[in-house]
Formats: structure tokens, sequence, C-alpha cells
């Protein structure tokens, strides 16, 4: 059955949830990984799986190396906690790669499930159904998800998004995790290049984009007492995003010159995979510090630049298993270490310490 956005899935996620014997369902597109996972939760006799890439039976199967590699398929039962996943494929296998491995590191069971939210009241029905845990939020839901929690903190408040949200005992609980990982990583590659200075405090960050993560980062970095300044493609939206989260606005033409302790160039909220602005390398410069979110979790030719210029990147790798870091602290309270997360990426298809491939997106 076509399963190609969350409303074509739901029918086949009430079957199999509801089903007396145990059933298998199999989905053709986006949806099929979440039912293959879910069978397994729903005591299905088998899945279908292809033996390696290029041999899928139907669009979105998932090979055997993935179910069982990125989403642990073969440790999941009926009493397996399950958290979301949320976003383009690209996005979800990282994530769930560092996650899965995380709560192994920390001895839970919860395990991770791709799913896709689309519409918000359906999503929260499929939640409740599944019983999720929780979710992992991608960039285009991160403001649309805010108006369902029914507690939030301070910076998912400040910045009208959030990117982690905890369901445990019935309760939406929003969480800022990737601007606070940006922070953490920032000042500690700050604070190792010149220890005698303040990281944040008096220093002026240029942010990027307008898009829920962008937010939460400039309304981390201004708790740091940051000079944060806003840019973006379209000079209205930025002006009103600098206003609403208390930060200075420059035109769209200023960013390729201005001079900076730091800047963070976010995804286009309308086209993943491309900067918020289509910046050259050339903005690298000495002792600047840069974060390239464009393409997460892979390394772009903006950091690289700022690598041979001496400046101070900001692996997007150690962004993204920092975030996991947050998550897990508010999911288990628990926190392994970064460097046990990011090599739990060897055991994906892909090598995210290149540059990233043609037409991958996130």
């Amino acid at each position: 059955m076509p399963t190609r956005t969350p409303e074509e899935a739901w029918p086949l996620i009430k079957i199999v949830a509801k089903a007396h014997v145990p059933t298998v369902a199999a989905g053709w597109g986006r949806g099929g990984r979440l039912l293959s996972i879910l069978g397994r939760r729903y005591k299905s006799p088998w899945t279908y799986a292809a033996l390696e890439r290029g041999m899928e039976a139907y669009p979105g199967m998932a090979t055997i190396s993935e179910l069982k590699n990125v989403w642990d398929h073969d440790a999941i039962d009926s009493r397996t906690p399950l958290i979301g996943v949320s976003g383009s494929l690209e996005e979800q296998t990282p994530i769930a790669l560092m996650l899965n491995e995380g709560f192994r590191l920390v001895g839970d069971k919860t395990r991770c499930l791709p799913l896709d939210i689309g519409d918000v009241e359906l999503f929260k029905k499929v939640v409740d159904a599944i019983k999720l845990a929780g979710v992992i939020v991608d960039e285009k839901h991160r403001k649309d998800l805010v108006e369902v929690l029914q507690d939030a903190e301070e910076v998912v408040q400040e910045a009208g998004a959030c990117d982690f949200v905890s369901t445990k005992e019935g309760k939406w609980k929003g969480f800022s995790a990737t601007p606070r990982a940006v922070v953490s990583a920032l000042e500690k590659a700050l604070t190792a290049r010149r220890p005698e200075e303040p990281p944040f405090a008096g220093k002026a960050f240029v942010v990027v984009g307008i898009s829920g993560v962008a937010r939460g980062i400039a309304t981390a970095l201004k708790r740091k007492n940051a000079v944060v300044i806003i840019a973006d493609k379209h000079n209205d939206r930025a002006s009103k995003t600098a206003e609403e989260v208390g930060a200075r606005f420059i035109p769209n033409g200023q960013v390729y010159s201005i001079l900076a302790d730091g800047l963070i160039l976010t995804a286009d909220d309308e086209t993943p995979g491309v900067g918020a602005i289509p910046l050259p390398k050339s903005v690298a410069r000495e002792g600047m510090a840069v974060v390239d979110l464009s393409k997460m979790p892979f390394m772009t030719a903006l950091l690289e630049e700022s690598r041979v210029m001496r400046g101070v990147p900001i692996s997007p790798t150690e962004i993204l298993a920092r975030t996991v870091q947050i998550v897990l602290k508010a999911y288990t309270g628990k926190t392994p270490a970064v460097d046990a997360l990011t090599a739990a990426l060897a055991k994906g298809d892909v090598d995210y310490s290149e540059f990233a491939p043609s037409g991958t997106t996130g």
C-alpha cells in the first residue's frame, strides 16, 4: 500500500496496532521504514528488506543493513520505548545512529523510529497510538510543534521553536537541543583558542537565517551576553526576526564583508541542503569561528576554508553529537562522551567526515 505521506501511513499503523493476529504491513514510500520497525513492536512475524541498495522491490524499502545497523531493528520488542525521528532520510540516519548508540551506552532500551510529522493534529494521534516517548523534530516543523507543547525550556519560549519534544508521562515538553549544542561547541573551541578571554561576552556573532534553529541559536547566544546580528536573503524577514529576538539586523549584502568574531550559517528554511544565504567560502577569516549547518552533518567548503585561513571551524559531527547528548540528558539523565557518539556514524553507509555527496540534503 502507498505510504508516501503520514496521512497514507496512518490507516496501516492502526491496522497493525490493533490486529488480533500477527500481521505484516508493507508500505511503499517514506512510511515503509516506519512500518518495518513498528512490526517488531507489534510482533509481526517478519518484515521486508532489500539485500543491498539498488535491490529494493519498491520505493522506500530499507536494506537489511539499514534496519540492523541504523535502526537497531533486532533490539526492538513489544516493550521497547520509541522516540520518533522526523525529517528526510539523510537527516534521520546520522541522528538515529548516534541516538541508538547513546541509548546502548547508558543502558536504556529506547530506540529510534523514523516518521514524518505532516499535519500536527494527525501527528498527535500517531504519537498517542504508537505511545512514542519523544520526537526529534525536523527544521520544517520546529515552530509548528511549539503550539502543542504543555511545557518548554526558556530558550524554546523565547525563540518560538523546539527540536526535541519529550512526551513522557503524557506531557509534551519542548527542548532546544541544536542551538544549545552549537553554543556549547563554540564555547569549547573559542576557550581553547583564547583561554584568557571570555568566549561570548561582548563578542559579535552573525547568525545567517531566520529558521527555527537560527532563532534558537540567536537566543542562546544572547543569553551568553554576545552581540547577535541577524541576516537573511529576505531583508524584511531578517529585520522582523532580529526585532523579535532582541538582536541587531544587517542587510544581506553586508554579510560578505562584515568583521565578526563568529559566523553561523543555517540552512535555508525553504530549500533544505543549502545555506540561508549562498555565502562564498571567502567570507571565512583568520580567527573567526565558523559554524555551517547547511549540510549537516557533512563538511562544507566554508568550513574547510576556515581551517585553511586559521579560523575556528566547528565540526558538524561534533554539533550533532552534542545535540544528541542534550537529548539523552533530558530523556535519561545521562550523557555519553562526544567521541563515543561520533564513532557510531561508522556503522552507516556514508562517510560523514567527507563533503556532502551531490544530491544530499539536510
